[in-house]
């Protein structure tokens, strides 16, 4: 039977996994998560390995391997960056600091695309990280996500109050719509500032790639004509968990 892999990305607030065809998403709160994770694959009876990346704390990592381990039996390779991996050379200059999400997320766009690209991922942080067409990743940058951005305000200055939907109305004739324009134009504009830097510096036309959660505020307001590409972490754990599956058992 060919080794099917249970590929998992944790975030900061979610959890995305795909096992073959299937797909699906949860809560990576600690406090809930070895109860969401066998709600989540309690039908799982059998898998050849998992892989996952985390950018949560360390308490979900370690409640996830028990997981595995007392379920399936079988080990849960964490991915880290490497300093070359997959087609991909790593250009920071401490290669640990690098996180793992965007690591993937960078061997998942080299492995559709073959060429230089720019990729904006938007979760409770937005990032923007450049590849060459040689596949080298020459660097990136961090910029707070839309809610991450509305919240910081709601906790230092106690006179905005809570609201959910981000609404970018101009004129803004409200707080509400005060602080949702100018959380989504300053992120957007920030974004569009960062694609144009690092397409300079990558040369030629990159791709603009766009993924995660919050991805569609993007859309809705930016120039920019990005290609949507729909869980590119999972798509990079994919062609990871592939050479993982060509190694010797005595090598992995």
């Amino acid at each position: 039977m060919k080794p099917v892999y249970l590929l998992i990305d944790i975030g900061n607030q979610n959890a995305k996994w795909q096992f073959g065809d299937e797909k699906g998403t949860f809560p990576s709160r600690h406090s809930e998560f070895n109860q969401t994770l066998t709600q989540s694959f309690g039908h799982l009876n059998h898998v050849s390995g998992v892989l996952f990346v985390s950018v949560a704390d360390q308490t979900c990592t370690n409640i996830l391997q028990s997981f595995v381990t007392a379920k399936w039996n079988v080990e849960a390779f964490q991915v880290t960056p490497k300093e070359e991996q997959c087609g991909v050379r790593n250009c920071y200059r401490e290669i640990s600091e690098l996180g793992a999400d965007r690591w993937a997320a960078l061997i998942g766009a080299w492995s559709v695309y073959q060429s230089a690209a720019v990729i904006v991922d938007c979760g409770t942080a937005v990032t923007v990280d450049a590849l060459t067409a040689k596949g080298e990743f020459i660097g990136g940058s961090i910029l707070p996500g839309f809610e991450l951005a509305r919240d910081s305000l709601w906790q230092r200055a106690p006179g905005i109050r809570e609201f959910n939907a981000l609404s970018p109305e101009l004129p803004a004739r409200s707080t509400v719509e005060a602080v949702s324009s100018g959380v989504v134009y300053t992120t957007v504009g920030g974004v569009e500032l960062l694609v144009q830097k690092y397409s300079e510096l990558v040369g030629g036309t990159p791709k603009l790639l766009l993924t995660g959660g919050t991805c569609s505020l993007i859309t809705e307001h930016s120039s920019y004509n990005f290609e949507m590409v729909s869980n590119l972490t999972l798509i990079g754990l994919e062609v990871i968990s592939r050479t993982i599956r060509q190694q010797p058992t005595n090598e992995q």
